[in-house]
């Protein structure tokens, strides 16, 4: 009989262990804030155009073009020309990731610039990288032309189009297939 109610007194106590309703338990594994729901309630909050426009970039045809210019040179290399004390540490830190990409492979202007956005550097710090850095286009189309032939083979028309995929601007992609070696 004791043993019984011991028994008994086990299942009760297991029984009231696991009886925690699942709100109970959620509550106890997780913390005050709701990150997903605060972030529904701020992009709710945002209407479409400020989520995806930039008032530092012209939106022209479904395409985007930066507003200010890059001083071409005519090396392979990237350089950088800073202006003194004017630059943020994060407009500082997208002009070294940018000088670091430009020597790493060729990319097209809006290529680097969606690559600084998508590294998660702010609209401004990715147009000041661009607007700072010194980089000849029409060589990075030219270069990036060269590297897809070296992995396979495309009709000038089908090299033309990837280098305008990569964002290049018709006429980069053009002095790229106009400049290739026979």
């Amino acid at each position: 009989m004791l043993l019984g109610l011991v028994v008994m007194t086990l299942g009760f106590t297991v029984a009231g262990c696991s009886s925690k309703s699942d709100e109970a338990i959620k509550d106890e594994n997780s913390s005050s804030y709701d990150f997903d729901s605060e972030f529904e309630k701020a992009k709710d909050s945002a209407g479409d155009d400020d989520l995806t426009a930039d008032p530092d970039i012209e939106y022209v045809g479904g395409e985007t073009e930066g507003t200010s210019s890059v001083t071409p040179y005519e090396s392979s290399s990237s350089s950088v020309e800073v202006q003194e004390n004017s630059a943020t540490r994060e407009q500082s830190n997208a002009l070294s990731a940018a000088t670091e990409y430009l020597d790493y492979t060729a990319f097209s202007k809006q290529g680097l610039y969606d690559q600084l956005i998508f590294e998660e550097y702010p609209a401004d710090a990715a147009q000041y990288a661009i607007d700072n850095i010194s980089a000849d286009w029409n060589q990075n189309a030219l270069q990036t032309a060269e590297d897809y032939l070296d992995f396979t083979s495309f009709s000038d028309q089908g090299l033309y189009d990837q280098l305008i995929h990569d964002k290049y601007t018709p006429d980069e992609a053009q002095y790229a297939i106009n400049n290739l070696p026979d």
